[in-house]
């Protein structure tokens, strides 16, 4: 009984470290409203003024306080039409390149 319970928790553990990316240094699912933008290139980056919902990832927990007063990056289509006190949600992700929101 003991070795199927020692079996379960290290199969456990490697499907967790599996499922990890090493890209990614944080996650979370936010829902927030927009309080500044800034056209760029190719796209826009943005800040949230405040969060109406944010769960960090279980797997890479990116927490609201490194977020706060960060600029986020999003790309064309999400920037389009985009105004100041709209809301945007999705997964905020941080990585190499910063923060981005995929949708």
């Amino acid at each position: 009984m003991s070795m199927k319970i020692l079996f379960l928790g290290l199969s456990l553990l490697f499907c967790v470290s599996t499922m990890a990316r090493e890209d990614i240094y944080g996650e979370a699912q936010i829902i927030g409203n927009v309080s500044q933008i800034t056209k760029i290139v190719d796209g826009c980056s943005v800040k949230i003024a405040t969060f109406s919902y944010y769960t960090p990832s279980g797997v890479h927990p990116l927490f609201q306080g490194e977020v706060m007063g960060q600029e986020i990056f999003l790309n064309i289509r999400q920037c389009a039409g985009m105004q100041v006190g709209d809301e945007i949600s999705g997964v905020l992700v941080l990585n190499e390149n910063g923060l981005t929101l995929e949708d």
